[in-house]
Formats: C-alpha cells, structure tokens, sequence
C-alpha cells in the first residue's frame, strides 16, 4: 500500500542516515577516549537527541515532498520551518512589543505548532552536563508535530492521483 511504501522508505532513510550520523559520532567518541581518556555515557543523549532531531527534518522534508512533488521546494520548506522556529522561540519578546491580542495568540499558537529545535538541543545539553531539564515541553511537543506531520503525509500520498 501507499502507506506502507511510504512509511518503509522514512524509516529506511531515518535508519540509513541517522545509522551514518551515529557510527560518526561513535568514532569521535572512540577518538577522544583513545586520546584524552573522555569517557561519559550521558554524552549518549546527544545521539539521542540528533536521531529525534533528525525525524523532525526528515518528517518535513518528506512532507513538503509529496505535497510540492518538489526536491528544491522541499529544502525550501525545511530552511522555512528552521527560520520560523528560530524566530518564534522570541514569541515573548514579539507579544510584549505588539498590542494585539489576535497577533499574541497567532504568535503563540504558532511557537506551540512549530518544533522548537533549539530548546531540544538545549535540553540534550542539559542532559549530557548532568543539569537539570526546565521544561520538557518542546521535546514531546516537536515529537507531536512530527508524528502528526508523517500521519498527514501518509493521508495525502494515499489520496493523491498520480
């Protein structure tokens, strides 16, 4: 089925690449250790964190890909998404400046909507430092948006006529 086909090759490229992604960070793990002596196991959620990142971009990608039937549109998306979630991440200091509460809760809706990369990045840094984690929110909802993206995907490549 479409569906399946379509799930089998991101789980395929997510495998493949973040396979690729995961021995190259082994190996300068290896490295360090063989040369410095660094040994950590939280440097592990790192790993983690860059396979989870990982679905994230590709779930757009392969979103942007079967709605605009277009590699260069689908990069363009991705490079779209990363400069809205870097810009929403400052939604705070954008409601304080507008006087619009139509425009603060667009803004704010949106920085829910969107994954938010740099504070799951922050919350991998945490973690591998040992620190505590403020605030999971943007890891479970950048899992939810990327789970409802690929559902979204799979609806639209099954009702697409070809």
């Amino acid at each position: 089925s479409r569906t399946s086909l379509y799930l089998n090759k991101f789980i395929s490229i997510w495998v493949v690449y973040g396979g690729m992604t995961l021995v190259c960070g082994l190996i300068s793990y290896l490295t360090l250790y063989l040369f410095h002596g660094f040994s950590s196991t939280a440097v592990f959620y790192l790993f983690i964190f860059s396979l989870i990142e990982f679905i994230v971009w590709l779930s757009i990608t392969l979103f942007a890909g079967i709605v605009f039937g277009s590699t260069a549109l689908s990069m363009m998306t991705a490079f779209l998404v990363y400069i809205l979630q870097s810009l929403l991440k400052y939604h705070d200091t954008f409601n304080e400046i507008v006087n619009s509460k139509i425009t603060e809760n667009i803004v704010t809706g949106l920085y829910y909507v969107f994954p938010k990369m740099d504070e799951m990045s922050n919350i991998a840094n945490a973690m591998a430092a040992g620190n505590n984690v403020d605030s999971w929110m943007p890891l479970w909802s950048t899992i939810l948006f990327s789970i409802v993206l690929i559902c979204a995907t799979a609806f639209i490549f099954n009702r697409k006529d070809y």
